[in-house]
């Protein structure tokens, strides 16, 4: 992996919190951000995945229904459906 030296700004209580962990763990704060910004956002390769998968499968359902009709369908219950 290809690390690129980046500046940000922090307030003084992200950096108490990055301080205390980084202590604690003995992890450094720039893999403490690496790993924060995987767990809120995701990767590249997640995100080609799930770009990949979702064009694989468009146009998989053909019908004349709308989503709602489909949903509604598949839901039991009145007081699940949407038209009463």
């Amino acid at each position: 992996m290809s690390l690129k030296r980046t500046q940000i700004s922090l307030s003084d209580d992200d950096r108490r919190v990055l301080d205390a962990v980084s202590s604690r763990t003995g992890m450094s704060m720039s893999l403490l951000i690496r790993q924060a910004i995987h767990a809120t956002y995701g990767n590249v390769d997640q995100e080609d995945a799930t770009k990949r998968a979702l064009a694989a499968t468009f146009g998989a359902l053909t019908t004349d229904r709308s989503g709602e009709q489909l949903v509604d369908g598949i839901r039991s219950g009145r007081r699940l459906s949407t038209h009463s």
